[in-house]
């Protein structure tokens, strides 16, 4: 299954309390008022009951984009 960038920042933005069209892939992360660590978690979460993949936190952590996030979940392996 491929994974339009469009439904990831749909389901980023309904976490980081933003409009998904706000979400670009270049947006840093830094820039989003609720990027933090729980937020790092969620995206976790996200990634393993939504797309069936495993994302380390010292990957998440070292991301700078929302596009980086996205790359980490299209490239991972499944469990």
């Amino acid at each position: 299954m491929a994974l339009a960038f469009e439904e990831f920042a749909g389901e980023f933005a309904s976490i980081v309390e933003e409009e998904a069209g706000a979400l670009t892939p270049e947006r840093e992360l830094l820039s989003i008022p609720l990027w933090d660590s729980l937020t790092i978690v969620t995206v976790m979460a996200l990634a393993s009951d939504k797309y069936d993949r495993i994302l380390e936190p010292d990957r998440i952590a070292a991301a700078t984009t929302i596009g980086d996030l996205f790359a980490l979940i299209t490239e991972s392996k499944s469990p």
